[in-house]
């Protein structure tokens, strides 16, 4: 993964089945993925133009590790403004994968690596380890909408 300093703006939609999907404005003519999964209990999709590598659909599909907190998501003090680029399709199979349900944002955590950067692209905050991996993406949501949709559509799998 790659980081460049312009962001994209993404919507959060909210699907039937999906517990949480954010999707850009722009429209993707040739797509490939970069996943994380738990055995089959749990798995984000993050789905990327083939040609300019920008993260254009963020989905939560199943997580089987969730918790609601009853606190606002605290936006962290210090991060870059940028975006990430995927330069390869990937799936990784991790031992670290939960959700956290705060009152304006859902969090999904893919890894257990001490966060050493934060990446601040509008809505989403992405955290990444020292050696530049996905440790956590945060899709917030002002209206709390995202989290409620969430909680409801996990909790009936």
């Amino acid at each position: 993964m790659t980081i460049t300093n312009t962001s994209i703006q993404r919507s959060i939609v909210l699907t039937e089945y999906i517990p949480v999907q954010v999707r850009a404005e722009t429209a993707c003519n040739t797509i490939d993925y970069y996943s994380f999964r738990k055995d089959d209990t749990s798995l984000l999709e993050l789905a990327f133009d083939q040609m300019d590598h920008i993260i254009f659909r963020i989905t939560l599909v199943i997580c089987a590790d969730y918790r609601q907190v009853a606190e606002e998501y605290p936006l962290p003090a210090e991060y870059t403004k940028g975006d990430l680029l995927v330069d390869v399709p990937c799936e990784i199979d991790t031992s670290t994968f939960s959700c956290v349900i705060y009152q304006n944002a859902v969090k999904i955590i893919v890894s257990d690596l001490p966060v050493s950067k934060t990446i601040l692209s509008d809505n989403i905050v992405w955290e990444l380890s020292e050696q530049g991996n996905l440790v956590s993406v945060c899709l917030v949501d002002p209206t709390g909408k995202a989290s409620e949709h969430c909680n409801l559509e996990l909790s009936s799998n």
